[in-house]
């Protein structure tokens, strides 16, 4: 914990291009146009914590994607949904997987 705490107390000691420079090894593209200094080091401090406490977990990022409307819900999901539906409704006895 004492070594997170140091790597984020050292990102406010450095210089905005080697911000930047962090940044550009971090996700291998430059950091958005007009980036304040502060947000690179919040960024930044996420990373190393996400780094050292594991980050959330793939089904956590899967559900924060559905929600914010940048991922569709699995769509194999929806239409065996409607599929159950229509055979409950017509009490059809066979279901066809494809």
């Amino acid at each position: 914990m004492a070594e997170v705490d140091g790597q984020i107390a050292e990102l406010a000691h450095r210089s905005t291009h080697e911000l930047r420079f962090a940044w550009r090894q971090l996700h291998r593209v430059e950091p958005p146009q007009g980036l304040s200094r502060d947000l690179l080091i919040r960024a930044l401090a996420h990373q190393v914590q996400e780094s050292a406490n594991g980050g959330a977990s793939r089904a956590s990022r899967r559900r924060l994607q559905i929600l914010s409307g940048k991922r569709d819900r699995d769509p194999a999901r929806a239409v065996l949904g409607l599929r159950l539906c229509a055979l409950a409704r017509t009490r059809e006895a066979s279901i066809n997987p494809s």
